[in-house]
């Protein structure tokens, strides 16, 4: 099969960025023909207001560099990742043009919240729910900026009224059941929703005999629940190291809370090769987020590796971890609950390898490359005429 894959890179690398190269190459490793469309945020950077607002809007440049690349690569179909904001939904007019059916996988919840985490103030918000995003512009929710905000809004309800989301495109991919409903909801036609999770790359290794911290990987914000990490841990009891990898605005907070608990070590962003590592060895994952996650990476690379969640019962999660059998789920932002069941693994070591051994067979059963290439196969498949 010939497939054109289009992506929109963003500014600060991310998992949407790994799952383009990861399922691009699979397809190549599997025998298909790939062609990829590439684009990349760091050409915004000093690009003019109105510039952008009008690629955002519609990238006449793209529908056309598009339109001949088709006619000279002839894709069987054409998948879409990100197209925000570059990319703009222009490449489907183009593909549809050309008579070359659409898949877009979608990572986000951006076709009806603006920061794309139904989550405001630190709090689940739902205000803009299947409705044109007009009060995300007030508050200004993408990046706490009006501009921004406008424009991205306008991007969303200019494609909603010429119903772009309806007619353009053959085939959404979704990652879990949960983000489903809420594309429904969103009003995305029911019939061209279909599952497919994400997958990681990853060899069979042994598990650490003797693990020996809890850990934290992931952006260091408000929506991945750091704030309600190192709250709970002032509050277990049963003694143990937490490791914190990552980066970002709350670096300061976690670094503060390093001075003040010896138990805690922050190690900052950390190489992609290190990260599986860095999960071999700790006796637990620690998973706080407070807003609806899809299918974060790290979770895939945590069970992989045979370790132990614990995880907060928020979005797509639950779909994930399976509670008392590949870890365990808390009320999302209730440090009490994450405290006990922080103690609750640390206290039992039959539990944990119990909870290991079931990790690393789930993983190979739901999220291994093999599983989800039948999958993304599938997809492929229900286009073809």
């Amino acid at each position: 099969m010939k497939i054109l894959l289009a992506h929109n890179y963003y500014q600060h690398a991310g998992g949407e960025d790994r799952v383009f190269e990861n399922e691009a190459a699979l397809l190549e490793a599997k025998g298909h023909s790939i062609k990829k469309v590439i684009l990349h945020n760091n050409s915004i950077k000093d690009m003019p207001h109105i510039d952008l607002a009008m690629k955002t809007f519609w990238n006449a440049d793209i529908h056309r560099e598009l339109r001949k690349t088709i006619r000279e690569f002839s894709p069987d179909v054409i998948h879409f990742h990100n197209t925000f904001p570059i990319l703009s939904p222009s490449g489907y007019y183009a593909a549809k043009k050309e008579n070359i059916p659409v898949i877009q996988t979608l990572h986000n919840f951006r076709l009806s919240c603006l920061n794309g985490l139904f989550l405001r103030e630190n709090n689940i918000c739902e205000d803009c729910l299947g409705k044109p995003p007009w009060l995300g512009i007030v508050r200004k929710c993408y990046r706490s900026n009006f501009a921004a905000s406008s424009i991205l809004a306008g991007m969303v309800i200019f494609h909603r009224m010429i119903r772009t989301w309806q007619t353009q495109i053959d085939r959404f991919i979704v990652l879990n059941q949960f983000s489903r409903k809420k594309f429904i909801e969103i009003g995305l036609p029911a019939e061209k929703l279909m599952v497919k999770p994400n997958f990681i790359h990853a060899k069979p290794t042994k598990k650490s005999a003797n693990p020996n911290y809890a850990l934290f990987i992931g952006r260091l914000s408000p929506e991945k629940g750091i704030e309600v990490l190192l709250n709970a841990w002032k509050k277990h009891r049963s003694g143990s190291n937490l490791l914190i990898a990552g980066s970002g605005p709350l670096e300061s907070r976690v670094r503060q809370a390093c001075l003040t608990d010896h138990t805690i070590q922050y190690i900052g962003q950390v190489p992609a090769m290190e990260i599986f590592p860095l999960h071999e060895n700790a006796k637990f994952l620690i998973f706080p987020s407070i807003c609806y996650e899809n299918q974060p990476l790290v979770l895939l690379e945590s069970l992989a590796a045979g370790t132990p969640i614990i995880a907060s019962k928020q979005g797509g999660i639950p779909e994930i971890i399976q509670h008392e059998k590949t870890g365990l789920l808390f009320k999302p932002g209730n440090t009490d609950e994450l405290a006990h069941l922080i103690d609750r693994v640390l206290s039992s070591k039959e539990e944990s390898m119990i909870y290991s051994k079931n990790a690393r067979d789930d993983f190979q059963k739901r999220f291994s490359p093999e599983i989800n290439y039948e999958k993304l196969m599938m997809v492929y498949d229900s286009v073809q005429s």
